[in-house]
């Protein structure tokens, strides 16, 4: 009678904790997916070297030509005939695609020559299809937080500021502006966006150092672009450190040099010495955001257990977004 009374309060107690168990599970909440994931899933696969091989096809489709119809040599001598650019537009479009799919070289094989391959890109393709291209990417862009990120996108690789030399932006210098000179988000609050504030983010920046900027800014009702101004005292679009020491004492924002140090390098996102306007945005958008996701995170966590809802581009997902726009715009 005692070992049966002790199974039944053993099941009884069991339940007791499944059920309590299934009331604290927090209910998960979906991530959030670019709005473009499910279409490229679909198109490109989920394979992580899915994406290189497209490259590749991609790559020989345009440096072969169509063997069955015409010798090498001969597909090299055709394209001498399509070297006439395109409208600026359409050249940025050559310009994206070429970074991104042409051949840098290696031990065994020579690098694939810019010219010939943009050649290669206009035989295939006639203006109106990049023209259509632009277009599908401006719309992608139109649902993200800041669509104007494909405007600096576009003046990047706009054709009069690619090195001549080189003929085309190379990939590693693309990620490098795309991940660290940009801040493109999906998540972050739209509207306060474009006023360069931002809800969360995921970003490691040093919030803590450029918080007495905001606090200034924020008192005196100075623009981000008046203070940049009123620091840059020779007037040549850049802060040197000099001058962000100087116009630190100004604000009264009293930091040690180690301090001052890790702030400055923290701003010259591109490492050259010196702090242009871009930079210093990006640095406070980064610092607002990094200090709303430090504030919030730990109460989004006690009520659903996830990370703020934020998500930012890297060089993949551009990728990735720039070759399908291409694909399915062709005629």
């Amino acid at each position: 009678s005692m070992a049966k009374k002790k199974s039944v309060k053993g099941k009884k107690s069991a339940k007791g904790k499944r059920g309590k168990s299934a009331k604290e599970k927090p209910v998960e909440v979906p991530p959030l997916q670019w709005p473009w994931q499910d279409t490229i899933n679909s198109w490109l696969g989920t394979h992580p070297k899915t994406l290189d091989k497209l490259r590749q096809q991609f790559r020989l489709h345009y440096i072969q030509g169509d063997e069955a119809l015409m010798s090498a040599a001969e597909w090299r001598s055709s394209l001498l005939l399509h070297q006439e650019a395109y409208d600026v537009e359409s050249e940025v479009m050559i310009q994206m695609l070429m970074s991104f799919l042409i051949g840098e070289g290696n031990r065994k094989d020579a690098p694939d020559d810019p010219r010939l391959f943009a050649a290669a890109l206009r035989r295939h393709h006639p203006q109106v299809h990049f023209t259509r291209m632009l277009e599908e990417l401006r719309t992608w862009f139109e649902g993200l937080d800041d669509p104007s990120t494909l405007d600096q996108l576009l003046m990047f690789f706009h054709p009069t500021r690619v090195d001549e030399m080189v003929g085309c932006r190379r990939f590693a210098e693309c990620k490098a502006f795309i991940e660290r000179r940009l801040v493109i988000t999906l998540g972050a609050a739209p509207a306060s966006m474009k006023e360069g504030i931002e809800e969360e983010s995921p970003f490691d920046v040093h919030a803590h150092l450029f918080e007495p900027l905001l606090v200034y800014l924020e008192k005196q009702r100075l623009r981000l672009v008046d203070l940049f101004l009123s620091m840059d005292k020779d007037k040549n679009g850049s802060l040197c450190y000099d001058e962000v020491v100087a116009g630190m004492k100004v604000m009264g924002v009293d930091l040690e040099k180690e301090q001052l140090d890790e702030l400055f390098e923290a701003m010259d996102i591109d490492g050259d010495g010196t702090i242009e306007y871009q930079e210093l945005h990006n640095t406070r958008v980064d610092a607002i955001v990094q200090k709303r996701a430090t504030e919030n995170q730990q109460v989004d966590g006690e009520m659903d257990g996830t990370k703020p809802p934020c998500i930012r581009m890297n060089a993949t997902d551009f990728v990735q977004l720039v070759l399908y726009c291409h694909y399915s715009t062709r005629p």
